[in-house]
């Protein structure tokens, strides 16, 4: 999750070392005019979502997902 996910491979407004303004203004644009994009906003919002719901899935099943820090996300 550190390592992939935060690290902006599948959200790039995740990634805090590259700038993704750009791709952002990109994504935004694509979702504007229905392309099939989310915005990063979306994209984020649908990650803490997933996180939320996939914890007490996962911990029926024995394995514990604990939150971790994010810079753009705080803590999820």
């Amino acid at each position: 999750l550190q390592d992939v996910a935060f690290a902006g491979y599948h959200v790039p407004s995740l990634a805090t070392s590259i700038d993704s303004a750009g791709l952002q203004e990109a994504q935004a644009l694509a979702a504007a005019g229905g392309l099939g994009a989310a915005t990063a906003a979306a994209e984020e919002q649908i990650l803490r979502e997933y996180l939320a719901g996939v914890r007490p899935r996962l911990r029926a099943l024995g394995l514990d997902l604990p939150q971790r820090p994010h810079a753009r996300l705080g803590l999820v």
